[in-house]
């Protein structure tokens, strides 16, 4: 029986592979560093790490991603099935690679990253390029009663190609599906704005997006003071509301709908802002303090966390406040750990009993206006 799963996972699958080494001398025929091999750890990567950890949540999930008919797809497929992933509308391409993301680490660290991928768009891939929605609004058509929460993992790999997956997002937001997405790192946001988005960039994301509107002058004239945001100083605080604020600002002007933006900062936490009738409310949520041990899928997990909190407990602003409270929870686990980790439901309920006060959760869900007046909603 097909069922319709919690959540819809869509995005550019890769297959997350660590090579443990040991480094020797250098070789005398090229001075370059000789590394012996010692073994070979695979994980599910991008929206597959996604899905995965959301199954390791307790939550049913189905993927929509693209694999090859290569060993690397063969091996990312198996990983996803043994995950407990729904596989079954995954595109097995006869053309290009999987993506892969391959390092190399030692007893000191990361030593070395190799990629191997090849960008090519869905479009190019699936004929005709309708079909994709097509298949998509069936999927959801046959469990109307059902509305799953649509999570978008673009790496900009290929697969959230807007002229293919444009369609089936926006009618899926048109009957009430929350979406919930991780935008490219180009910048182009527009494919995604609906009434029920949530935008989940990251730092980089978010200065990129506002980078993309303008010419590199005019950025670094309205916006270029912002890049300090990526390095510790005194005024931080302040200029992460600035950068939510302008972010804010621009998608208004530009009339790209959103219902909320979550700005994840790595190790400062994230802010998280609503579009409310009355204004716009905004929450500072401050970071976990870990030992980190390796960042690789952080976002992944932050996301699989928020997306499972919002199908189980609602879209309402005091849920995703206590959603991204949690993805901070679960991001700090993750990053506690070495390779691409799947967040258990024990982790998570362990991080958030261990929780102090200044570490991660605001006291209350009462929001910070952005022009430092009273909040309006």
């Amino acid at each position: 029986m097909d069922v319709l799963p919690e959540v819809i996972v869509v995005g550019d699958m890769l297959l997350d592979q660590y090579v443990m080494a040991e480094t020797k001398c250098a070789a005398p025929e090229s001075n370059a560093l000789i590394v012996r091999q010692l073994g070979v750890n695979s994980y599910p990567g991008g929206a597959a790490n996604v899905a995965a950890n959301l199954v390791s949540l307790g939550h049913e999930v189905e993927l929509y991603g693209r694999a090859a008919k290569d060993a690397d797809g063969d091996e990312l497929l198996r990983l996803c099935v043994r995950h407990g992933v729904g596989v079954a509308r995954v595109l097995l391409s006869a053309r290009g690679c999987t993506t892969v993301r391959q390092r190399f680490l030692s007893e000191h660290g990361q030593l070395l990253r190799v990629d191997r991928e090849d960008h090519i768009p869905l479009r190019h891939l699936l004929e005709p390029a309708a079909l994709w929605s097509r298949l998509f609004m069936a999927h959801l058509d046959a469990h109307a009663a059902v509305l799953p929460v649509i999570t978008v993992a673009d790496y900009g790999l290929g697969y959230c190609d807007p002229s293919v997956i444009w369609e089936g997002l926006q009618e899926a937001a048109r009957r009430g599906c929350p979406l919930l997405i991780d935008p490219p790192r180009s910048g182009n946001w527009g494919n995604y704005a609906s009434a029920l988005t949530l935008f989940k960039p990251n730092l980089r994301q978010a200065l990129n997006f506002l980078a993309a509107l303008y010419p590199a002058a005019d950025y670094q004239r309205k916006y270029g003071h912002l890049e300090r945001v990526s390095h510790a100083h005194e005024d931080v605080e302040q200029d992460y509301l600035e950068l939510c604020s302008a972010v804010i600002n621009e998608l208004e002007e530009r009339r790209l709908p959103y219902r909320y933006l979550w700005i994840t900062l790595g190790g400062a936490g994230a802010v998280l802002a609503a579009r409310e009738a009355l204004g716009t409310c905004v929450v500072r949520l401050p970071a976990r303090r870990v030992e980190v041990a390796d960042v690789t899928g952080a976002g992944d997990t932050a996301l699989a966390v928020m997306a499972g909190h919002v199908a189980r407990h609602g879209y309402g602003w005091d849920e995703v406040v206590k959603g991204a409270s949690a993805a901070n929870a679960g991001a700090a686990v993750a990053v506690s750990k070495r390779g691409t980790y799947r967040l258990t439901r024990e982790d998570l309920e362990r991080a958030l009993q261990t929780t102090k006060p200044g570490d991660g959760t605001p006291p209350e869900s009462t929001p910070t206006n952005l022009e430092n007046e009273s909040a309006k909603c």
